[in-house]
């Protein structure tokens, strides 16, 4: 059941995010985070890559079980002006991806919308590009009473 919620939901996350003009290249990422750094150098920026982050579950009753679902965006740009362009043409891109990311549901609606959390600077590197991390979440609800 958790492998098709994760799915569902990276789907949906995928195509709002395909939806952002000025992304480049858009897809999931399941490596770790430091791997993902020299990737991002060998792809069309702008970018934005799609992380299953973790799930926390509680029941709070016998029938219920709520799954807070965490997702992590990595926006990669580069700009080779001067710094302070690069770090203002990344967070207008931040800000694209939040608007487009925050209030995304499910496609059968079973969990709540998502909510853009925060986002920070993961770092700068080389050649001008830098890297944010957009964090969210979201809840998704299971009525177990009839198991």
């Amino acid at each position: 059941m958790a492998e098709g919620i994760v799915r569902r939901f990276e789907e949906g996350l995928l195509e709002r995010l395909e939806a952002v003009p000025a992304l480049r290249t858009v897809r999931s990422y399941a490596g770790e985070l430091a791997e993902a750094i020299e990737e991002i150098q060998s792809e069309a920026l702008p970018a934005a890559f799609t992380l299953y982050a973790a799930a926390a579950i509680d029941r709070p009753d016998a029938d219920t079980r709520r799954r807070r679902v965490q997702w992590v965006v990595l926006l990669a740009a580069r700009n080779l002006r001067t710094e302070a362009e690069a770090r203002n043409d990344a967070l207008d891109l931040v800000e694209a991806i939040t608007g487009a990311l925050d209030g995304v549901r499910l496609p059968d609606a079973t969990a709540s919308p998502a909510e853009v959390t925060d986002h920070l600077l993961v770092g700068a590197f080389g050649g001008g590009l830098l890297v944010y991390q957009v964090n969210l979440e979201a809840v998704h609800e299971e009525d177990r009473s009839g198991d």
